[in-house]
């Protein structure tokens, strides 16, 4: 009789974590992630097709515009930020973290940082060119 409610009970922790509002996230390890999305401490998106189907909300200015690049995004508080890309929440960043998303089409992104007392700021932020690998 016990062994189906510890079944139960360890299937359940193996599950992907669930925050409020019903979000699953999905896994990525912030000190070695070299993926699509690097630095975040949870995800709520998978990565590798948001950041194929992100597209920029305005172009990139100059004349040499990269085929690819990376859209940074810092946090510089000292509490976790929740952080949304063009109206997409993607993920949660720890405090004085940088995280990453690679590969992105250049140009200009809607970056929004809410932090834990619902204090919204949103920037434009332009992509950099992709990081030679090494």
């Amino acid at each position: 009789m016990r062994l189906p409610l510890v079944l139960a009970l360890l299937g359940s922790l193996a599950a992907a974590p669930v925050f409020a509002g019903g979000t699953t996230t999905f896994p990525n390890n912030p000190y070695y992630s070299k993926g699509a999305v690097e630095g975040f401490r949870w995800l709520y998106v998978d990565p590798d097709p948001f950041v194929k189907g992100l597209k920029p909300v305005a172009p990139l200015e100059g004349s040499e515009v990269p085929s690819s690049g990376e859209l940074h995004i810092r946090n510089d508080t000292i509490g976790w930020v929740k952080v949304e890309v063009n109206g997409t929440e993607i993920g949660i960043l720890t405090p004085t973290v940088e995280g990453v998303l690679h590969n992105v089409a250049p140009g200009q992104y809607d970056v929004t940082i809410e932090m834990a007392n619902k204090l919204r700021t949103t920037y434009r932020v332009s992509t950099r060119p992709a990081e030679p690998a090494q």
